[in-house]
């Protein structure tokens, strides 16, 4: 079986157009299955991906940025194996909430291959709080 691996780092502003850019480009040079992970900077879905139930993003830029995996069919592995549990990646000492900015999609394919996916403690972080 073949993978292709890339991690990605979102800016802080037009994750959107970001995103789509960069996946789309990605997918040229794809090859087998797409593992896609990184810190993506924003909750995509914010009812479960932030303690605050809101997201940095509008609607409309999360809508955009479902439309773009969708179209990849990448899905989220860690969502897929936990559709309703709500656990953090990222914690904002500034606003006092928990967020999940950090993910790993794989293309529908890869499905089959996906067993388990946890959130682990982190004992260090490049985000500052």
């Amino acid at each position: 079986m073949v993978y292709t691996i890339a991690t990605i780092y979102t800016p802080n502003r037009n994750q959107a157009s970001f995103l789509r850019n960069t996946l789309h480009k990605l997918e040229e040079f794809t090859d087998g299955i797409l593992l896609v992970g990184g810190d993506f900077n924003a909750p995509l879905d914010p009812a479960l991906d932030s303690s605050s139930g809101h997201s940095c993003l509008s609607q409309r830029n999360i809508k955009s940025i479902r439309q773009t995996l969708d179209s990849l069919r990448l899905v989220d592995c860690w969502r897929t194996l936990n559709p309703s549990v709500k656990d953090y990646t990222y914690y904002s000492a500034l606003h006092d909430h928990y967020s999940r900015i950090d993910y790993l999609f794989i293309t529908q394919e890869g499905l089959s291959c996906l067993h388990k996916a946890d959130i682990e403690p982190a004992t260090w972080s490049d985000n500052g709080s």
